[in-house]
């Protein structure tokens, strides 16, 4: 299992944490905390280039599995449809070994975080945990730093490319064929129910205490 299931991206200096969830914008919340912790000496702003423990040794400090029970929590949640789609077009070894029918009926993939049902991702999130979409990335965090006094105003800026295209919210619409829908459905029945996913819609979000 990888053990970025419980982690969280911490900033002590905010008395914040947001949920590490891997395909859900956790780049650009991992920059925006170790800019605002002054422990990126090697970025002065926010950039595309990916975050991680290897190229920036500082994500130690802020990558931890707990914290003080004062600490605000969120959690940026990603339709189902996208994110899946988004992990099988951008991984070379998915699409060099199966096509996207066998990817479906292979899930999770050996417990892949990037592709697991939030069911598992998130049960252990603590009953303070605020959500919000990442079909709304840029407005929500926006409000989300504002409230939290961050003083970092940038918008997201790792908006992943499909094919060196420009990004399309529902690029995904066009892999999915009726049996690809009825895996999907039955995998995420409970993603899409309890936060209320369509294929290409999305309602009201819940609160922590009405999902387990």
């Amino acid at each position: 299992m990888d053990s970025s299931i419980d982690e969280y991206l911490v900033s002590d200096k905010g008395k914040f944490a947001f949920k590490f969830l891997k395909k859900n914008g956790s780049n650009t919340i991992q920059q925006i905390i170790l800019l605002y912790e002054n422990k990126l000496p090697k970025l002065k702003y926010l950039t595309i280039q990916k975050i991680d423990r290897q190229t920036f040794p500082e994500c130690k400090y802020i990558r931890k599995t707990s914290f003080p029970d004062d600490y605000k929590v969120f959690a940026c949640i990603r339709n189902p449809y996208s994110r899946v789609a988004t992990q099988f077009l951008q991984d070379p070894w998915y699409r060099r070994t199966m096509n996207f029918y066998g990817f479906l009926k292979g899930l999770p993939h050996d417990d892949d975080t990037r592709i697991m049902s939030y069911k598992d991702l998130l049960k252990n999130l603590p009953s303070r945990t605020k959500f919000f979409r990442f079909e709304t990335f840029n407005e929500s965090l926006k409000e989300i730093l504002e409230e939290l006094n961050v003083g970092i105003k940038i918008p997201h800026v790792h908006k992943n490319k499909i094919n060196s295209q420009k990004y399309n919210p529902y690029f995904y619409k066009k892999y999915y064929k009726p049996k690809h829908m009825e895996i999907m459905k039955e995998y995420f029945k409970w993603d899409l129910e309890k936060f209320n996913y369509t294929f290409d819609t999305y309602g009201d979000l819940p609160q922590m205490k009405d999902l387990f």
